[in-house]
């Protein structure tokens, strides 16, 4: 017997988990690396206090659609037009989504970047939204102690039902954990799993994600009791960078590996001395994960590069009182960034952090898409740099450098905080 996940958007509720026998095989989707789709995914939210809205932004003009989806259909669906200024902001209420959902967006330009916000009285969150399902990707950061929610969404816009084998381990260990060995997730259904019930008083976990057929985009949704974080998924590489902002608190590094043999690494620090090669090293047993105390670095703003010999996925998790963010690192370093959802909204304190891992000082750009001159500034060699928008942008901020560099923005307001990776766009 399999699990079968669905969630019944429309109803608003969360996952739906029945048993029924299934057919063995589903079509996998083909994911073309070097033509990526010029569609993303994105979770959203409706309920529980909190409600969302999809930001895009794109340097040219672009057309194309927003179609909420769950329980197997269309909830609705909403045309967009970034002819004039490159930016747009959707309200979920305008797809029909209910409860935690999620809204597939269609465009006619791959180089359009499109994100997610969920905003409560006391929380705030954002997130890029996925193009490309992963057959294996590691989501690490949440926890379920008591008065804490970690949730696992799988969303499946496709349509063949995908299946899904998920090894979660914490500070014990890989769990043994049946309801999370095979699950199908229907087709055009959002299936949210609610790890706080099923391993629940987890100071840590680290969740592996194997798609064994069809094609599913994992997010991960954290709530403290206070604010709230959405993060995405990732691939393991044997080298990424993860940034961190300023400011105090508990500022981790979570390191986790998707393969059973043992891995080592090494972590360099970008701080205020620069570049601090082998700032730290160690050891990961197969399929674990570790956990670094960034804290004792300061309160600058830093970035780390983690070089593994096997691939590791890493995400920094950081406590600002009641404040909570989780990022996702990446691979990735780009001469532009999109960030769709920087400075839209008043009363958010938003700012960019910028790291430039070249030996050469890198000459940025940042366009708040006001129709002004963007503002320029210089990010020397081997640091990262904070850029405060003093103005209030569009629904999103492009910055454009004439070296390879890794960016994210950062919002702030009273009862809530975000720190949120661009998107690179990437040449060729």
């Amino acid at each position: 017997m399999r699990l079968i996940i669905s969630l019944a958007l429309l109803l608003g509720l969360s996952a739906a988990v029945a048993v029924s026998p299934v057919a063995d095989e589903f079509a996998t989707l083909p994911v073309a690396a070097d033509n990526p789709p010029a569609v993303s995914v994105c979770p959203v939210e409706e309920g529980r206090g909190r409600s969302s809205r999809v930001d895009l932004v794109s340097n040219g003009p672009d057309v194309g659609r927003i179609t909420g989806f769950g329980a197997g259909e269309e909830s609705g669906n909403v045309a967009f037009d970034l002819a004039g200024d490159g930016t747009e902001s959707v309200d979920v209420v305008d797809i029909s989504s209910v409860g935690v959902a999620a809204a597939l967006v269609e465009s006619s330009s791959i180089e359009t970047a499109v994100a997610t916000r969920s905003a409560g009285a006391a929380s705030l969150s954002f997130e890029s939204c996925a193009s490309q399902p992963l057959p294996v990707a590691v989501l690490a950061g949440g926890s379920t102690l008591s008065g804490e929610e970690f949730e696992l969404q799988l969303m499946n816009p496709y349509s063949g039902a995908a299946r899904v084998s998920i090894t979660a381990v914490s500070e014990a260990g890989v769990e043994a954990n049946q309801a999370l060995g095979d699950l199908i997730v229907q087709p055009r259904t959002s299936a949210v799993i609610d790890l706080a019930d099923l391993l629940p008083g987890r100071q840590q976990l680290s969740l592996v994600i194997e798609t064994v057929s069809g094609s599913v985009l994992s997010i991960g949704r954290f709530f403290n009791g206070s604010d709230s974080a959405v993060w995405n998924a990732t691939e393991t590489t044997e080298e990424n960078y993860v940034l961190l902002p300023p400011g105090g608190g508990d500022r981790s590094l979570i390191i986790a590996s998707s393969s059973p043999a043992e891995i080592s690494y090494q972590i360099d620090l970008y701080g205020s001395d620069g570049l601090v090669e082998a700032f730290a090293a160690g050891d990961i047993d197969g399929r674990r994960f570790t956990s670094v105390d960034l804290g004792r670095v300061g309160r600058d703003a830093i970035a780390v590069r983690v070089l593994a010999t096997g691939p590791v996925a890493s995400f920094v998790r950081h406590l600002r009182g009641d404040g909570v963010a989780i990022t996702s690192g990446t691979s990735a370093t780009a001469t532009t960034w999109s960030m769709p959802g920087a400075g839209s909204g008043r009363g958010l304190t938003t700012s960019l952090v910028i790291l430039n891992p070249s030996s050469e000082d890198a000459g940025v750009a940042v366009d708040s898409h006001l129709g002004l001159a963007p503002s320029e500034l210089t990010v020397l060699a081997d640091s990262v740099s904070v850029y405060q928008l003093s103005l209030v942008a569009r629904e999103g901020v492009t910055i454009s450098s004439d070296l390879p560099v890794v960016a994210m923005w950062v919002a702030r307001r009273q009862g809530g905080y975000s720190a949120t990776l661009g998107v690179p766009v990437l040449d060729g």
